[in-house]
């Protein structure tokens, strides 16, 4: 991780570059993954969550507007609501969903476009994108290392103590083969 770059939860956890091998007839290379040609432009903060508000509002209006006008009636929503709960198993609570509903229509016109689900998803669903600092980034990470190394030496002492039962120890070291792997990779990149 390039420090003062991207310190987000997700760099956090694919910080590691990744490297492919290819063989093409006898001969072998090796490529790191570290900087790509063809990235895209990093965006703002604020631009991810005006993307996600409007995907999710897209989703929303496509999911419930049944009559296809572009617009969101109160009786449209309650029906989409109550098919959600159904399709999750949940009970229908039309006060709840009531209250959610004079958040996407706070001034009670009875039916909300596109620009309006976005401002009541705002209420709703209220996100921030945070970034660690690179002191904490690299604290998580270590603690990240230190659980996995922790977690494969028990599964080697496990591995140890069923050398009696091969069908046992074969089965741990399959669940553990791709841990060990990263941990090889991030000792080989400190």
């Amino acid at each position: 991780m390039i420090v003062g770059s991207d310190n987000s939860i997700r760099s956090v956890f694919s910080a590691v570059p990744r490297v492919s091998v290819s063989v093409f007839g006898e001969g072998k290379y090796e490529t790191s993954a570290g900087g790509a040609v063809n990235a895209a432009p990093t965006k703002t903060d604020d631009q991810l969550l005006a993307e996600l508000y409007d995907r999710t509002a897209q989703q929303m209006l496509d999911h419930t507007d049944i009559n296809g006008d572009g617009r969101v009636s109160k009786d449209e929503y309650m029906a989409s609501q109550k098919r959600l709960a159904d399709a999750d198993n949940r009970v229908f609570d039309p006060d709840e969903t009531e209250e959610r509903w004079a958040k996407f229509d706070p001034d009670g016109k009875g039916a909300v476009g596109k620009d309006e689900i976005i401002e009541g998803l705002k209420v709703v669903l209220p996100l921030n994108v945070g970034h660690f600092g690179a002191d904490v980034a690299d604290r998580i990470r270590g603690q990240a290392l230190e659980v996995s190394k922790e977690a494969l030496q028990n599964f080697q002492d496990a591995i140890d103590a069923e050398k009696r039962k091969p069908a046992m120890a074969e089965t741990i070291k399959t669940t553990i083969a791709e841990q060990a792997s990263l941990l090889s990779l991030y000792d080989e990149f400190k």
